[in-house]
């Protein structure tokens, strides 16, 4: 383990979300076992609903 300098930004900004997580649901539901225990994924769910955030690592 390691300590790395950086710093998050919470990305807030609803069509930012949408782009990002959309490829996330795709692959989720391209993956996703029709029998298995997890629901297919919404995205308008995770846009609404899931923790988003750019991580900067600096140079130290």
């Amino acid at each position: 383990m390691a300590d790395l300098p950086a710093s998050a930004t919470v990305i807030v900004e609803p069509a930012q979300r949408r782009r990002i997580l959309a490829a996330l649901v795709e692959e989720f539901n391209r993956r996703h076992d029709p029998d298995g225990p997890w629901p297919l994924a919404v995205l308008d769910e995770w846009v609404a609903h899931s923790p988003l955030a750019r991580v900067t690592f600096s140079d130290g």
